[in-house]
């Protein structure tokens, strides 16, 4: 975590503190309780198929109110792959394990809602795709039905927010990302700032993207790219400085590019002494409290 705060500091110093409102997320809940029929199958209208293979094999089974499952069974449950349809126009297509959406799998309602990725006991679970009917999408972790671990959200205005989800809720370090390139690092507790970084002009945002997304592990660059981006912003911004701490930043930047064809091993080491001289920049500044 703290890797990823210097790397993201060291580009905001160079910028005034700015304020900007954060547009709210949309809740975090992905199932509805009125989303699946009756789950044991021997309350529904009945297996369709003659040969009964509702209770083990493949079958098709229709329920009361409508809705309609033809897929996998085990032990007259549904279990492994199957769709199941709602008589709303809703539907889920994946996985089932004991009657629950448990594995990979694809639910859309009718309203234009969708999830894609993992389950666990009927809830989203793991990563997935979240896209709600007004065009805000989140996509990253979840537990237990809820936003949480590492994610990206997306406004329909083109505002982004990368970074930390807990409950639901934003929760630790992230980015807000605007829709015109630019940045601004912020620190949340429960969808609460509690910290804001300076803001960083669209001309360097996306090295500072780039350097967040791999130290997070959302959506990692590759380092070879990394590299050559953080060269440039440092030439441009740290070359043309009398600072000595500035000057040796961006020589070890370099020395970094050129240890890069020596191994992983050689690239690691540098990194780390890129790390303590911007945390020597950023004590001697304010910016950063050890």
């Amino acid at each position: 975590m703290k890797k990823f705060y210097l790397g993201l500091s060291v580009a905001c110093l160079l910028y005034g503190c700015v304020t900007t409102p954060t547009e709210q997320p949309s809740s975090s809940a992905v199932v509805k309780k009125t989303f699946s029929p009756q789950k044991r199958v021997n309350r529904g209208i009945g297996c369709q198929d003659s040969d009964n293979n509702c209770m083990n094999g493949t079958g098709v089974y229709l329920y009361p109110d409508g809705s309609r499952y033809k897929g996998e069974f085990r032990a007259g449950k549904k279990h492994g792959k199957g769709i199941l349809t709602f008589a709303n126009g809703g539907y889920y297509d994946g996985d089932f394990q004991n009657n629950n959406r448990h594995g990979f799998g694809v639910f859309e309602q009718s309203d234009g809602y969708r999830y894609e990725g993992e389950w666990q006991d009927d809830k989203p679970h793991g990563r997935g795709l979240q896209i709600r009917a007004n065009g805000e999408r989140y996509e990253g972790e979840f537990h237990r039905g809820k936003r949480h671990g590492r994610g990206e959200y997306q406004w329909p205005s083109g505002n982004r927010h990368v970074g930390e989800w807990r409950n639901g809720k934003r929760h630790g370090r992230g980015i807000h990302i605007f829709a015109d390139g630019g940045l601004l690092m912020r620190e949340w507790e429960s969808n609460r700032i509690v910290n804001t970084g300076r803001k960083v002009e669209a001309d360097y945002a996306q090295m500072v993207e780039a350097f967040f997304r791999r130290e997070t592990g959302i959506n990692p660059h590759n380092e070879a790219y990394f590299f050559r981006m953080l060269e440039a912003f440092m030439k441009r911004r740290l070359y043309q400085s009398d600072d000595n701490a500035g000057n040796k930043l961006g020589d070890i930047v370099t020395a970094i590019l050129e240890r890069e064809s020596s191994g992983k091993e050689a690239g690691k080491e540098a990194g780390k002494e890129l790390g303590k001289v911007v945390e020597e920049m950023l004590i001697r500044d304010g910016y950063y409290i050890p």
